[in-house]
């Protein structure tokens, strides 16, 4: 490929993150590819946006996303000011490198993994380090004696779902404590039993996110939160863009944001078969 004169060294020879394949809706199609809910979002959030009002598109929406901030600091039981809201949590985890990774900094995660980290930290001039950890086995004894920026965590791990233990957390945070920030990716929390949100009280240097993506069937309005102390979050939302969530999500966010939990989530289910 030729070289191109205008584009930024960190991205050349890199690739498009590459989404998974978008079908035409039919019935008899069961769609697994990007992990979607197969299930309808809550009826409230349906209830709002039909209430939506259309003349706030000609305004700018609320840049601190004060309501979906508040409600998620509600439910999360953590002040609001420790809430950082995103376009999804893909958003989050690029804020996240553009807050804390300089050029040539190590961005350490275990694969196999999410697949974005690997493109995101090119993007942004970090060096990819890629540990490969045991399907189903514990990821942060992999992780734990690599010196980085930033280090990534899916718990619940995609693709073997498996959770990581807050007392791994732990361990990983202490390690490093003063040199570099740990984030944990919890896209998938609600389907499991546990979060290390309550781990934010310890640790100056861990970042959770979460998304209404997958348990919430919000895939479409992209919403997404980043919890962590005043450490992190200042630089964060030294770099969010001003305005990045719009208005029409503003309705699901103030009436639809109901953490499922497992439980709930299973409940869906069984409606849905029912």
């Amino acid at each position: 490929m030729a070289k191109n004169p205008y584009s930024k060294k960190a991205i050349e020879g890199l690739s498009a993150y590459t989404p998974g394949e978008q079908p035409k809706p039919d019935p008899d199609l069961v769609k697994l590819n990007t992990n979607e809910n197969p299930y309808p979002p809550s009826p409230r959030v349906v209830e709002a946006l039909k209430d939506f009002e259309i003349d706030r598109l000609r305004r700018y929406s609320d840049p601190l996303s004060s309501l979906l901030r508040n409600r998620a600091a509600e439910l999360l039981k953590v002040d609001s000011n420790s809430v950082l809201a995103g376009n999804g949590s893909d958003e989050l985890l690029a804020m996240i490198l553009r807050a804390f990774v300089d050029p040539g900094d190590e961005v350490v995660y275990p694969v196999p993994t999410y697949s974005l980290y690997v493109t995101l930290t090119r993007m942004y001039g970090g060096v990819p380090v890629e540990v490969p950890a045991e399907v189903g086995g514990s990821k942060v004894d992999k992780v734990l004696d690599r010196e980085a920026a930033v280090t990534f965590i899916a718990s619940p791990n995609s693709p073997d779902g498996y959770q990581t233990e807050q007392g791994e957390v732990r361990k990983l945070c202490e390690k490093r404590m003063g040199r570099g920030v740990v984030v944990v990716d919890e896209a998938y929390v609600d389907f499991t039993e546990g979060s290390c949100v309550p781990l934010l009280a310890e640790y100056e240097n861990l970042v959770v996110t979460q998304t209404l993506s997958k348990s919430f069937s919000l895939a479409g309005l992209r919403l997404g939160i980043a919890v962590a102390g005043s450490a992190l979050l200042q630089p964060l939302q030294v770099v969010k863009d001003s305005y990045n969530l719009g208005s029409l999500p503003s309705s699901a966010r103030r009436r639809g944001f109901i953490r499922p939990g497992p439980h709930a989530v299973k409940r869906q289910k069984d409606c849905g078969d029912s």
